[in-house]
């Protein structure tokens, strides 16, 4: 992908990714899960972006019609590598993980027990929403917010957000 995001070379294993998990328009990409295309987006925009220092999004893990989990990730490409061909700004790899794949959601009730609506706020700091962010989205009082991550806190023996965080990427490794 260049700098704006837009493909400039894919792989014969893209091509059969385009005709089932991505879609590509004008040399853009995006998702054929609509509800998980706003992080990839965010994905592919950080990965691209050449002047943000900032870490890269987590990977984003979304479902095709027929079932199959797939995900993405983004890999930039070092300046030095960049100023060779001057086009090149990341590469987005996608792979399909199966169908048994239970991702993090199902982690997270596997492992910590989490109820849905805990899983629903750790996810969105996951994917770096704040909670006031979280509880506008989702409908919710900001309040109700603090009390499900308290909970999640307790069940996941974490005491602050970068630090279920960081348990959470660790989880997914």
């Amino acid at each position: 992908m260049d700098h704006l995001g837009r493909v400039i070379d894919q792989t014969e294993a893209a091509e059969g990714f385009l005709k089932t998990a991505l879609r590509m328009r004008n040399r853009s990409l995006s998702l054929s899960d609509p509800r998980r295309n706003i992080p990839f987006q965010q994905l592919v925009v950080a990965a691209c972006s050449a002047q943000s220092a900032a870490g890269l999004p987590p990977p984003v893990l979304w479902q095709d019609e027929s079932g199959l989990t797939f995900v993405a990730d983004a890999i930039r490409l070092r300046p030095r590598l960049r100023a060779v061909d001057n086009l090149e700004a990341a590469m987005i790899v996608v792979r399909a993980v199966g169908k048994d794949y239970v991702g993090l959601n199902g982690l997270l009730k596997e492992c910590a027990h989490l109820t849905n609506a805990e899983i629903r706020v750790a996810v969105a700091l996951f994917e770096g929403r704040s909670l006031a962010q979280y509880a506008e989205q989702a409908g919710l009082a900001v309040g109700t917010v603090r009390q499900q991550i308290k909970s999640v806190f307790r069940k996941t023996g974490t005491r602050r957000q970068a630090e279920l965080v960081t348990w959470m990427h660790r989880l997914q490794s």
